[in-house]
């Protein structure tokens, strides 16, 4: 028997429409911020590098390796290209030489910042695709989840339209 979460529906299957119902905002978010990652150039591992940076702040490049299940010579090149571009500094551990520590710049948080922000405008068009009614609705059963800690921590900052 599958588990349910407060009603008939079970969880598995809640699952799938909340996926759903992601993928096809981010659809509208998706090929502009592609885009802007190849404006960017950035690789894959840079990208990973710089949104794990932005959320978990400093580390070692060695957990930042383990993290990203990269070796370290694939994650020291990677951060070399971000130190070159001013998005990381790369600096030694304080208490230990042998490690490199590696933090996002605030060139790389701007990075992650124009990111967000082309998602949140693909999501905002995908929310106008929606009738007045399923908006409604929508935010009803949103304004639960966003009142909790951890969730309302993820809400984008500035300006609201």
């Amino acid at each position: 028997m599958q588990a349910t979460h407060g009603g008939t529906q079970p969880i598995s299957e809640l699952a799938k429409d909340v996926t759903a119902v992601a993928i096809a905002a981010q659809k509208s978010a998706g090929p502009d911020w592609f885009s802007l990652v190849g404006e960017l150039e950035l690789s894959i591992s840079q990208l990973k590098s710089l949104l794990t940076l932005d959320r978990d702040g400093e580390m070692t490049l060695k957990d930042l390796a383990e993290h990203l299940h990269l070796s370290l010579p694939a994650m020291s090149r990677a951060v070399e290209g971000l130190c070159r571009r001013g998005f990381v500094l790369r600096r030694e551990d304080d208490d230990d030489r042998r490690h490199k520590r590696v933090a996002i710049t605030a060139d790389g948080s701007s990075v992650i910042r124009r990111l967000n922000e082309v998602r949140l405008a693909g999501i905002t068009n995908f929310l106008q695709s929606l009738t007045s009614t399923e908006r409604d609705d929508l935010a009803a059963a949103l304004a639960p989840l966003v009142a909790r800690g951890d969730v309302a921590a993820c809400r984008p900052q500035g300006p609201s339209s």
